[in-house]
């Protein structure tokens, strides 16, 4: 413990007790890390000592709205922490609240992966949340304010919540913080203290200001992530904020749109995108490794802008596919503000997002990690190996052919993830079709899906519309009707009971032998192309290169 007398004070303080403190004010001489002259008095309920960006954002401590937060549901220990927490960050004492803060996400972080996601009661997320932006607040007011904070300033973090109330619940008894995945919770008190450490400011020291400030991104983007919304959604608009500050920072440093510790200068052949509103070097279109011939007699038909009507009556009545042509080229990201990986790299590459590890997600060998954007780009899409062009998808119907080759890459896959939610800036470039008015109400699931050539999604079903949107690069699919289902094998466990046992690429016919009857279609997808797949419409996707897509679920 740090000894501070002021915290053992806090130990057992009532909630009136606590109440009185709120409306107090304290000297400006006890209050660390605000870099303020004369100023005689600071209020307690106002955060001081932060960027006037963000100073308009955080509300003061009486707007807190905690009472969605109960002590009867998340126990006294950890209530009374909770509070302690929000005392140090009005009192400016940032060193501390950061401590206290991320004792408070390691433990909340056990509560919301211990069982399944679905009975995680929602106090927690929203602890998760406010535990979040505590500590973001934190870490931006010792970059601000030029704090240097080291496992030096913080004796035994991990004590806080015993050190409230005896006997309650301990961190110090808890087992290293796992997620499903088996990942250790990438952001324990001790690493992130350690990651922490921000110099007096100096020209030369930029790059140290950067990564505080990347510190604190991510800390928002993970309370975003495991977190549920409060105070409209605050987290979103800090983030929004601390990008826009971390852009000007490194500005300043002459980093011309890069991303601090997560990018590097990719060492191939760049060509300019006169479309591109950033006029920013994009990659050349990759070399298509995977050549696939569609059969005319099996091609999903094609339709450039059917009216609604004409599209209700002859499509999604029927629940018949088709590939919409020309209804997204006004988007932004397919025009004015075309993407591209270094597009994507320079709007979202300091935001950190789950990505799938493996060639798909039935395979034993499948995993998830949380990485920075960037950090993805630079691992699994701006690598360097050699494609075979010779390649091919041969005898997809049944055959033997296969595409994996020894100089397969590792497969990193940004997929089904709700990346539009976490960077409005992406949002902004592109627009929910008009054809989703034709559903039952206005709740539309956009996900994205980012990745390199070789992702696949596997045989599978889901149970609402969907368009399918493909942004950069191109896919093949392949589409059976629901009633080709007893043909497909799909899966007895509850959690890919919508999966189909088969690898159409390699089909098992001894094992199944019924997969031989299905019907299916097929297309290539290109930018610009949108594919409607009806509910229940089981579908094969694989990336034949370098994609973005983005789909539209609704009912």
């Amino acid at each position: 413990m740090d000894g501070n007398k002021e915290d053992k004070d806090l130990q057992g303080i009532s909630n009136d007790k606590f109440q009185e403190i709120q409306t107090d004010k304290i000297p400006v001489d006890k209050v660390q890390g605000i870099a303020f002259d004369k100023v005689q008095e600071i209020p307690v309920d106002k955060v001081q000592g932060l960027p006037i960006e963000l100073q308009k954002i955080i509300p003061s401590r009486p707007s807190l709205q905690l009472d969605c937060i109960e002590e009867a549901t998340v126990g006294k220990a950890f209530y009374t922490l909770f509070n302690r927490v929000i005392a140090k960050l009005f009192q400016g004492d940032f060193k501390r609240c950061h401590s206290l803060s991320s004792a408070l996400l390691d433990y909340t972080w056990e509560k919301l992966n211990t069982g399944h996601w679905k009975d995680v009661n929602i106090q927690w997320r929203y602890a998760y949340t406010y535990g979040s932006l505590f500590k973001t607040i934190c870490e931006v007011a010792m970059v601000t304010n030029e704090v240097t904070i080291t496992t030096h300033d913080i004796d035994e973090p991990t004590n806080e919540v015993d050190m409230t109330t005896k006997g309650d619940i301990s961190i110090d008894s808890m087992p290293t913080s796992k997620s499903e995945n088996n990942d250790k919770h990438n952001d324990t008190t001790e690493q992130s203290l350690q990651e922490t450490v921000i110099p007096k400011y100096d020209e030369s020291h930029i790059e140290n200001k950067l990564t505080g400030l990347q510190s604190a991104i991510k800390t928002c983007d993970m309370g975003l992530l495991m977190g549920a919304p409060v105070l409209d959604n605050i987290l979103s608009k800090i983030v929004t904020c601390l990008q826009m500050l971390h852009s000007n920072w490194s500005n300043h440093d002459n980093r011309d749109h890069k991303v601090s510790h997560t990018t590097h200068k990719a060492d191939h052949d760049q060509s300019t995108d006169v479309n591109n509103e950033l006029n920013e070097p994009k990659l050349k279109k990759p070399k298509m490794g995977i050549h696939v011939m569609i059969d005319p007699v099996k091609a999903i038909p094609r339709l450039e802008c059917p009216s609604l009507e004409t599209f209700r009556n002859l499509y999604m009545d029927k629940e018949a596919p088709v590939i919409l042509e020309r209804t997204v080229t006004h988007w932004p990201a397919l025009s004015n503000r075309q993407w591209s990986v270094n597009y994507i790299k320079k709007i979202a590459g300091c935001r950190t997002v789950p990505i799938e590890l493996g060639s798909k997600y039935t395979a034993d060998e499948w995993s998830q990690s949380l990485m920075t954007i960037a950090d993805f780009i630079d691992k699994y899409i701006d690598i360097k190996y050699d494609y075979d062009d010779t390649q091919t998808l041969k005898n997809l119907d049944g055959g033997s052919g296969s595409s994996n080759t020894n100089n397969t890459p590792p497969i990193g896959y940004l997929a089904q993830h709700q990346l539009f939610d976490q960077v409005p800036e992406l949002r902004d470039d592109i627009y929910i079709p008009d054809y989703c008015c034709l559903g039952n109400n206005d709740d539309i699931d956009i996900n994205a899906w980012f990745g390199p050539r070789g992702t696949i999604s596997p045989l599978h079903q889901d149970p609402k519309h969907n368009f399918l949107t493909q942004v950069v690069g191109e896919k093949y699919i392949r589409l059976y009707s629901v009633e080709n289902t007893p043909y497909l094998y799909p899966h007895d466990d509850k959690i890919l009971f919508n999966t189909s046992q088969v690898d159409i690429e390699n089909p098992d016919l001894e094992k199944f032998p019924l997969f031989e009857k299905a019907v299916f279609t097929e297309c290539v997808l290109r930018p610009g192309d949108m594919l409607y797949i009806p509910p229940k419409c089981w579908h094969f996707v694989r990336s034949l290169s370098t994609s973005f897509s983005v789909s539209f679920w609704w009912n």
